[in-house]
């Protein structure tokens, strides 16, 4: 194998750098003040960079300080979007979406909260939804698509709507006056 010693390599004019037209093979560490890359770039092991204004990752990027999104979104189209412990927007622990952050979901430490805060209205799209007790899992109320809704106590349906009115299981107080048609 032999050996090349040298301080400095230019062209054959002596007025810029050498070109390598078959490639170079550096086993070692190179250090650079600059770079330009016309064609692909692939890196085996751990890239480190700063001041990147665009990246196409093909594997996992991990971001040592986080990452912010100036203009255009984060867009997940595949998988799953893991967003920590919380998603925290100014001095709060506060998930903020639509425009103006209408909807907010947040914690305040003992409650959890679904907040529509707009001009409009709170809508749950399903074919079913349940609230259910956390500490027996029980159902309290349940709304079925059609119309159908179901309230318990004690795990023990009370009222439920029908296509002909209402049900009451037990007894029905009213404090003032029935009208009946």
């Amino acid at each position: 194998m032999s050996k090349l010693q040298v301080d400095d390599i230019v062209n054959k004019d002596d007025t810029g750098s050498v070109g390598f037209s078959r490639g170079a093979v550096v086993t070692g560490v190179v250090t650079a003040t600059g770079g330009s890359f016309s064609g692909n770039v692939s890196v085996g092991g751990t890239l480190t960079y700063e001041d990147v204004t665009n990246i196409d990752s093909v594997g996992i990027v991990t971001a040592r300080t986080g990452v912010r999104v100036t203009a255009g979104g984060l867009v997940v189209t595949a998988g799953i979007a893991t967003l920590g412990a919380g998603l925290t927007m100014g001095d709060n622990d506060r998930a903020y979406f639509g425009d103006a952050g209408d909807l907010q979901i947040y914690h305040t430490g003992s409650l959890s909260y679904i907040s529509e805060q707009g001009p409009g209205a709170l809508r749950v799209l399903t074919n079913q939804f349940r609230i259910r007790n956390g500490a027996d899992n029980e159902d309290t109320a349940k709304f079925v698509a059609g119309g159908e809704v179901e309230l318990f106590y004690d795990n023990s349906k009370k009222f439920e709507t029908t296509n002909t009115g209402a049900v009451v299981t037990g007894i029905l107080t009213a404090t003032e006056g029935l009208v009946l048609d």
